[in-house]
């Protein structure tokens, strides 16, 4: 999702930077093979890609790989880049080219996923679905799925439904209305606002990573059926339950997860309501559904 959109428009940099005479004699193969990568390391931004060290390495460039990536990284901040992608490019040794990614790019990541619903990453294993055989080896994987699933259940009616305060057992009154409910989730689908705003104060390297990894998921069911790998949905699966959790303490500090403004709740709700439909969608393809409680 994200880095075939990244891909698309490193490709129409290097049209414009061929347009202009900067870069001469390009394989036309380079379109369509551009590299997206994440960084090892996170001071090297949210995604990267070695295009230009392919370039460099083509006979008749006249430029080594670092000012090819400074070329190509000035045509998409001179505007040949998709605006709202981008919060900063920079260019590395020995010749990367390393973006981090616009809160406006993560809030339509969001909106997408919550959009495609249970087709999202699903769609991509069409009619060669893993057999049962394949998962022999990872009959926990269900249930360490089923718990993360939960967890965002739990989360989620804790906003939807009353609850009892577990210090003075008292009924607390739902924080959303049912009709505010309702609303909220079609904004989680329709309104890229419900992320936008929060990620523009709250926009930290783990959220970020947070985001990619829910964005990797048709790539990993992918590149997992195309090696006959299910082992890749199974590490998957795993990482974003790790970071489902992270996520719920990290925002659990201070206030409290649910005590805090209301914009900046709806959009950790929406990060958690379209995390639940990533896991679901994991146990849709190994051929469960999830349980509504553990």
């Amino acid at each position: 999702m994200i880095k075939e959109r990244l891909a698309a428009i490193l490709s129409q940099a290097l049209l414009a930077a061929e347009a202009t005479g900067q870069l001469t004699d390009i394989d036309r193969d380079l379109f369509a093979n551009i590299l997206i990568e994440r960084p090892r390391q996170i001071m090297h931004g949210d995604l990267a890609s070695p295009l230009a060290l392919k370039l460099a390495a083509q006979s008749g460039q006249k430029r080594d790989a670092l000012a090819i990536a400074g070329i190509l990284a000035d045509n998409l901040q001179s505007g040949w880049g998709e605006a709202g992608i981008f919060s900063a490019i920079k260019v590395s040794p020995p010749g990367f080219i390393n973006f981090n990614l616009a809160p406006a790019l993560a809030a339509r990541c969001l909106i997408e996923i919550g959009l495609k619903g249970d087709h999202y990453g699903r769609d991509t294993a069409g009619a060669s679905p893993f057999t049962a055989s394949d998962w022999q080896d990872s009959a926990t994987l269900p249930f360490f799925i089923d718990y993360a699933i939960a967890r965002c259940n739990s989360i989620l009616r804790n906003v939807s439904q009353p609850r009892v305060n577990v210090l003075s057992g008292e009924l607390v009154e739902a924080l959303m209305s049912p009709e505010e409910w309702r609303s909220f989730t079609i904004s989680c689908r329709s309104q890229t606002s419900i992320y936008e705003t929060t990620f523009m104060d709250h926009y930290d390297p783990f959220l970020r990573d947070f985001i990619l990894t829910l964005s990797a998921f048709p790539e990993e069911v992918k590149n997992a059926l195309h090696f006959r790998q299910p082992e890749r949905i199974v590490a998957y699966a795993m990482d974003l339950s790790e970071k489902i959790d992270t996520f719920y303490q990290q925002e659990n500090l201070g206030q409290g997860f649910f005590l805090t403004d209301l914009s900046v709740l709806k959009s950790r709700l929406g990060l958690i309501f379209v995390s639940r439909q990533v896991l679901s969608n994991v146990l849709g393809i190994i051929g469960l559904t999830a349980e509504e409680q553990m």
